[in-house]
């Protein structure tokens, strides 16, 4: 999003100055003086609208993401649990639904198909989804991941129950704020 955002903000902001100051140079008088500034007043008005729509994007994604989030942990340590492999848990999972997270889980096994590893697939994954949630659990997994995955299945239960506890906190917050 921050790309696309900063080079639509550039297109349009030179967009602007090529026609503006032309136009400037026709007008004459005080009014030609004053043109310049309301270019750069116009391209104030466009930065503003241009990073509003990615901040509203990026924390609608997010809030998607969060949503989602302790369904997703809860069948992974369900998989994991019954002996299956990080990486095909992973898989099953990102290819069960469709979705913000479910689309970053396909990105990080795109990544893992192309020859990544599970630790750098797994660090993407959490820095795509741009959630401090989702960051901590992608952290913990590397490190139960890098010590070799004695521990994850405890963790992982110990991390749904704290995911569903935020996710009807959450739930709650938003009945409070709908009333």
């Amino acid at each position: 999003y921050t790309y696309v955002t900063w080079a639509q903000f550039l297109t349009l902001s030179l967009l602007t100055l090529c026609i503006g100051f032309p136009l400037c140079s026709l007008i004459t008088g005080d009014a030609g003086l004053l043109m310049p500034f309301i270019l750069v007043l116009i391209i104030a008005i466009i930065w503003n609208i241009s990073m509003s729509k990615m901040k509203e994007a990026v924390q609608t994604r997010r809030d998607a993401c969060i949503l989602e989030f302790p369904n997703m942990v809860s069948k992974l340590s369900l998989l994991l649990t019954s002996g299956m492999v990080l990486r095909e848990a992973w898989y099953l999972i990102a290819r069960s639904k469709t979705g913000p997270l479910y689309d970053l889980m396909n990105k990080s096994c795109d990544l893992m198909d192309n020859g990544d590893s599970e630790i750098t697939a797994l660090h993407k994954f959490g820095v795509l989804s741009d959630s401090t949630e989702i960051k901590k659990f992608t952290s913990a997994m590397i490190q139960s991941a890098e010590k070799g995955n004695s521990e994850l299945a405890t963790f992982l239960m110990a991390q749904v129950t704290e995911l569903w506890a935020h996710k009807r906190q959450l739930a709650l917050q938003q009945g409070e704020i709908a009333a």
